[in-house]
C-alpha cells in the first residue's frame, strides 16, 4: 500500500546527508526563507528527525519508519539530526535555499 504522506513529486535537489559520532559537533539552525524538505529513510530501522534549534536544543518532530518518508516544513539553513530510536546521533542535513530531498542512506 503506497504511503499517504508520500510527496507526489520527489524534488531534484538533494541534501548531503552529513555523518557524526558526537551530537555536540552538529551546528544550530539558521534563519532564512521557507521550504520543504522530504526525508527518505533507506536504512533497516525506525529513527527520529530532530531539529536543532537556533539556540542548540534538540526538538523531536517525529519517527520515520523504514523506508518510509516524511514531507517538513522547514527554513533555509535550519539543521535536522538524525537520531536511533534510542537516541544515538547518526548524521545531520543542513537546508538549503531550495525544496530538497534529504536521503538517509543504508547503514
Amino acid at each position: 500500500m503506497p504511503d499517504p504522506d508520500a510527496p507526489v513529486d520527489l524534488p531534484t535537489n538533494k541534501l548531503r546527508f552529513i555523518l557524526i559520532n558526537n551530537v555536540k559537533t552538529v551546528p544550530k539552525s539558521g534563519n532564512g526563507e521557507n521550504i520543504e524538505v522530504i526525508f527518505e529513510n533507506r536504512t533497516k530501522q525506525r529513527l527520529k528527525i530532530v531539529w536543532v534549534g537556533y539556540d542548540g536544543k534538540l526538538k523531536v518532530y517525529g519517527e520515520l519508519e523504514p523506508g518510509g518518508t516524511r514531507v517538513q516544513n522547514s527554513y533555509e539553513n535550519n539543521t535536522w539530526l538524525i537520531m536511533t530510536i534510542d537516541e544515538v546521533a547518526i548524521g545531520y542535513f543542513v537546508c538549503g535555499d531550495k525544496r530538497a530531498l534529504a536521503v538517509i542512506p543504508q547503514e
